[in-house]
């Protein structure tokens, strides 16, 4: 999986850039997936930190070229908390 993330201190945002994943495995019956990234910042809240990609159809080689942005994610955030 190849990704960037950035954090903007003074902005308090926090951006992850999706570029792509290769050699995923298959979890359809015809040998491919609809892969897709999840993430979530813990702990917190389930679905106040849940952010997805889009799904990349019928593919185990993916290009997302996807950026997925969390705001008012402050210092002692990135102490204390996970990006999973």
């Amino acid at each position: 999986m190849d990704f960037e993330i950035i954090w903007n201190e003074s902005l308090n945002v926090l951006t992850i850039s999706l570029t792509r994943a290769r050699n995923l495995r298959s979890c359809d019956s015809n040998g491919l997936s609809d892969p897709y990234v999840k993430l979530h910042i813990v702990p917190g809240v389930a679905k106040a930190t849940k952010l997805r990609s889009h799904a990349i159809r019928r593919t185990l080689n993916p290009d997302f070229d996807e950026t997925l942005v969390y705001n008012g994610i402050s210092s002692d955030d990135m102490k204390t908390k996970t990006l999973k």
